[in-house]
């Protein structure tokens, strides 16, 4: 395969489900975050392997009549969708889910918009970089991991959350840390608290114990993550004030959760999806939820039900479930550890009014869809965050259900990503 010129033109002919641009260097795929349909661009390659090329934009020739001017300078690393309307973003989304599911000849699914479109999100992770005394919040650049974008904070995150992670910082910066003791600094935010939870995790298992005592943080953290590792797990927790969970109220249940859980990251959008599923799941004996993380769904639903399974792989967030449970007083659901294909499945799901599943982007495992397929009940309910995966299971699924209802929920404005709701009924 020829190499790529060090800059090139492209047209961009369509913007393709990962939320990027697509055209065509000779024959060769080129894929840019931040270019639109129609526009005649200037590039440079910055990943390139065999399947795929992706390339930054150096200059915009020709604008789309639906560029608009980004909000931030680093929204390509957080929110490539920033150079578009809202408006705009709702009709791409519902028109990438549309050729997700192009095989089956569904009509475009209606799309629920976000309360709001900025400052939403409840969750985000930064570097730390800068000699000591002058540190700052930073990204990774889009495709270059050692690079970085300087940043105050993040017009997606709450805007106390950006608050905190500067009070952080700058508390990091009196005590002269270096960047090099520092792997990522996560924040939280609870929508029913207005407080934050923040986690530091660091490099240096003798990283001095910082004390940072404010109103807004219901916690704070310092935690060794073993630097042979390129992720942040917890190795030791050095320091602790405060809580290490935060509390969201979801529907009429107070869930709680931990620095390190899985969590939606934006609760009012995920409202409107439970008040969705209410209005269309109905009341029975059964309802089995896989995938139930910290028991969001099972016990948000549960008052409608006489019994619910919730299956969870985490054995953390089975525990943290556990908890939820007993803190609203919740004594009809039951949890099952252990990853969901590896379950007695025709077991759990006999005799099973609705069946629930929500799984990560990846999809369904492919034995669970084989058992949803060939034993699953009347009623299915698939929540995604991927259409393309959805539709991918929906091959096997249609088979032995025909398709209700379908509903895009917008959980992520600025970014090409969607929530997909699909209820089917079996045949």
């Amino acid at each position: 395969m020829a190499k790529l010129p060090s800059q090139f033109e492209l047209d961009v002919v369509r913007l393709v489900p990962s939320g990027e641009g697509m055209g065509y260097h000779g024959n060769r795929p080129v894929f840019v975050f931040g270019s639109l349909p129609g526009e005649k661009i200037i590039v440079r390659p910055v990943k390139v392997s065999r399947q795929r090329s992706k390339a930054a934009i150096v200059e915009v020739i020709k604008a789309s009549p639906e560029r608009i001017a980004s909000r931030e300078d680093h929204y390509i690393s957080c929110s490539p969708w920033q150079i578009m309307s809202y408006d705009q973003q709702l009709m791409h989304k519902q028109e990438l889910a549309t050729v997700a599911f192009r095989s089956f000849g569904l009509a475009t699914p209606a799309i629920t918009a976000a309360p709001e479109v900025f400052n939403y999100r409840n969750k985000m992770e930064f570097s730390l970089v800068g000699e000591p005394g002058q540190l700052s919040l930073a990204w990774h650049k889009r495709w270059r991991h050692s690079e970085f974008e300087l940043i105050d904070g993040c017009v997606l995150a709450r805007p106390l959350l950006n608050d905190v992670a500067n009070l952080i910082k700058d508390a990091l910066q009196d005590q002269m840390v270096a960047k090099e003791q520092i792997k990522s600094l996560v924040v939280r935010y609870s929508y029913s608290q207005n407080k934050c939870l923040a986690a530091l995790y660091v490099t240096d298992s003798d990283f001095p114990k910082i004390d940072i005592k404010d109103d807004r943080l219901a916690g704070w953290l310092i935690i060794y993550s073993d630097p042979q590792f390129s992720d942040i797990r917890t190795t030791a927790i050095l320091h602790k004030q405060g809580d290490d969970y935060l509390t969201e109220k979801i529907g009429e249940t107070d869930l709680r959760y931990f620095y390190d859980s899985f969590f939606q990251i934006n609760p009012p959008s995920f409202n409107n999806l439970l008040q969705y599923l209410q209005g269309h799941i109905g009341r029975g004996n059964k309802l089995v939820d896989l995938y139930s993380g910290v028991g969001t769904f099972a016990l948000a639903l549960a008052s409608a039900w006489k019994a619910v399974t919730a299956v969870e792989f985490n054995a953390t967030a089975v525990m943290i479930a556990e908890e939820n449970a007993k803190i609203n007083g919740i004594t009809n659901v039951s949890l099952i550890g252990g990853a969901a294909e590896k379950q007695p499945l025709p077991e759990i799901i006999a005799d099973t009014d609705v069946l629930l599943v929500d799984p990560p982007r990846s999809g369904l495992h492919p034995k669970v869809a084989e058992v949803v397929a060939t034993t699953g009940p009347k009623k299915l309910i698939y929540v995604s965050c991927n259409p393309v995966t959805q539709a991918t299971d929906w091959q096997i699924l249609k088979n032995n259900y025909r398709l209700k209802e379908w509903q895009l929920f917008d959980f992520y404005p600025q970014t090409p990503h969607v929530e997909s709701v699909i209820i089917a009924e079996r045949f």
